[in-house]
């Protein structure tokens, strides 16, 4: 009976640890679903999650929120005459500079394509239109050079909008 008692906790134990180990890997998983692979950040399907919950919880609280919409522009043109790869270095920077610039409960995600979206909670329109003016500030700023050949690509540029709940600004 001790030594069948041993082995139903010994069972029990490697059971634990499996189901611990399932649960570490469903929250990988998990962590995928929502992640861009390309630019490392949330994607359209955690934006889609994220904002219905932050769209719920300020209409209870009363609470501001506002959304920055941002599209690299002429970015097919950009894509045509330096190639996919290099294409592909922008939507990280451009990735890398929206994350840079958010804080808290902010969230930068790829919308899809060369479209951006910040979500911002408990932030009213003019300190969105801020924030949406910083990065499209340092966006501009940038200055592109392919690794390869050293050459400079010159700048992209955004163009961005601002909504807030009821209220919509863009430029």
């Amino acid at each position: 009976m001790e030594k069948n008692s041993r082995d139903l906790e010994s069972k029990l134990e490697d059971s634990k640890n499996q189901i611990a180990s399932l649960k570490d890997r469903l929250d990988e998983v998990r962590s995928e679903s929502r992640t861009d692979a390309l630019t490392g950040i949330p994607n359209r399907k955690y934006f889609d999650e994220k904002f219905a919950a932050e769209t719920a919880n300020a209409s209870e609280t009363q609470e501001e929120l506002c959304l920055v919409v941002a599209d690299i522009d002429h970015f097919k043109k950009f894509n045509d005459n330096h190639g996919h790869q290099t294409g592909d270095q922008v939507l990280k920077l451009v990735a890398k500079l929206l994350s840079a610039n958010i804080k808290g409960r902010d969230m930068a995600a790829r919308f899809g394509g060369e479209e951006f979206t910040i979500l911002l909670p408990q932030t009213n329109l003019r300190a969105a239109v801020t924030v949406a003016d910083q990065i499209r500030e340092r966006v501009r700023t940038k200055e592109l050079i392919k690794k390869s050949t050293n050459e400079n690509l010159g700048t992209i540029t955004l163009s961005l909008g601002v909504a807030r709940r009821g209220a919509i600004s863009a430029w």
